[in-house]
């Protein structure tokens, strides 16, 4: 369960990014959750664990665009792009998840 303060550090990197003026301000939904990213380097860790749990709470999919839109103000809507927020959401992981090994040099 997501307590009101991990919730509010939910809020601050979808909200504070993918504001009304997101299109404007960075152009594209990619470079926006590039910004965010990297004003969050350090919350990383965090932030992957809590929107694998904010996910998992929201197991129906319409369900889970709604509260990407209302608890979390993301005025970012993936299905308008023809992708899950789902989908989405996990993507914003597997971003945040640190870089694997590199090809084996003995490949």
């Amino acid at each position: 369960m997501i307590t009101p303060e991990q919730m509010d550090k939910l809020r601050q990197f979808f909200g504070a990014y993918f504001h009304q003026d997101w299109g404007i301000e960075y152009g594209t939904p990619e470079k926006t959750l590039s910004a965010a990213i990297r004003d969050h380097e350090s919350q990383r860790p965090e932030l992957r664990r809590l929107i694998e749990t904010f996910v998992a709470e929201h197991p129906d999919d319409e369900d889970l665009d709604q509260a990407l839109w209302k608890d979390l103000a993301c005025e970012y809507l993936p299905p308008a792009d023809g992708v899950s927020s789902r989908t989405w959401l996990l993507g914003v992981v597997a971003r945040l998840s640190p870089p694997g090994p590199g090809p084996s040099a003995t490949a």
